[in-house]
């Protein structure tokens, strides 16, 4: 069988508005009704699963530490502490932006970043 592309085309387009039609037909019956719920936050089931978000960056003890790998330069870090274990360590730097009285010309990049 030999289809132009005209005709291609037009079985194509009729194949997918008849899909697309029964699609939504067959969508609209499968829908339940809502139920209605006057706080969502006061009446969710189950809200244990947050606890794993909430305790996500819990820390028990910090500590700062510098970073010299093959002396080259120093970066302040601080690691985060949790049943003794290191959970993450990250930039511990208050340098934002060299001031008018300052010597430093490095301009934004004074600002170091962590390699650890």
């Amino acid at each position: 069988m030999f289809l132009s592309r005209r005709q291609f085309l037009k079985v194509t387009a009729g194949t997918v508005a008849a899909a697309a039609i029964a699609d939504k037909a067959l969508a609209l019956t499968a829908l339940q009704p809502v139920i209605e719920v006057g706080n969502p936050l006061g009446d969710y089931p189950d809200r244990s699963w947050e606890r794993v978000y909430h305790d996500q960056y819990r820390y028990d003890s910090s500590f700062t530490w510098c970073c010299s790998p093959n002396d080259t330069h120093g970066c302040r870090i601080r690691a985060f502490v949790r049943n003794g274990v290191v959970m993450r360590v990250e930039q511990n730097s208050t340098i934002t932006r060299p001031t008018k009285t300052s010597t430093a010309t490095a301009g934004r990049s004074r600002t170091t970043r962590a390699c650890a």
